[in-house]
């Protein structure tokens, strides 16, 4: 199982639905027009990469994302084999950075996360503006997390008209999942 966790807004429901639908961004469970998101409330899943590999989207939706994460109960009942931590590289907002990164720190050092790889995805990459990967590495101060651990921050847009990434980050938890 990998699960795709982050704070409210940042892409999370985007990138699982392009991941899920295989770049097909116009339908998740859901079943939103296309070019249409909507915070999920909750956990969505989908298997991806032939089958083999279970994706949980933790929805944000009203309430805190890391609120609604329990991590023992994802790692009991699934086997976590890596986290994706989402992120919006447009988000300059010092103290929403923060706030991200003490939801990252708390997962990552859960029986969730306790030496599983990570991924970093910075979301929104295709608006102007946006941090590049190093940006983010800085400014969300990952250093620490990047030792002892597999570790990759992936740039990603998961709009129709501008996805990148998405491939990467399949292959990079593809291979997590064979470890």
């Amino acid at each position: 199982m990998v699960l795709i966790a982050g704070p409210n807004g940042a892409g999370k429901s985007c990138l699982a639905c392009a991941l899920c639908q295989g770049g097909d961004t116009g339908s998740f469970p859901g079943n939103l027009p296309q070019g249409k998101y909507y915070p999920t409330n909750g956990p969505t899943e989908c298997l991806v990469g032939e089958g083999k590999l279970r994706l949980v989207e933790n929805g944000g939706g009203s309430e805190s994302g890391l609120a609604r994460v329990n991590a023992a109960s994802f790692s009991d009942a699934w086997g976590c084999v890596c986290l994706v931590f989402v992120v919006d590289a447009t988000e300059r907002d010092a103290e929403k950075i923060r706030a991200a990164r003490a939801m990252l720190e708390v997962l990552a050092e859960s029986q969730l996360g306790c030496n599983k790889p990570v991924v970093v995805v910075a979301a929104k990459s295709d608006i102007q503006d946006a941090m590049s990967t190093t940006e983010v590495f800085d400014t969300f101060s990952l250093q620490g997390f990047s030792e002892g651990r597999p570790f990759k921050v992936v740039a990603a847009s998961a709009m129709p008209d501008a996805l990148q990434g998405l491939e990467e980050l399949l292959e990079y938890l593809t291979a997590a999942a064979k470890r």
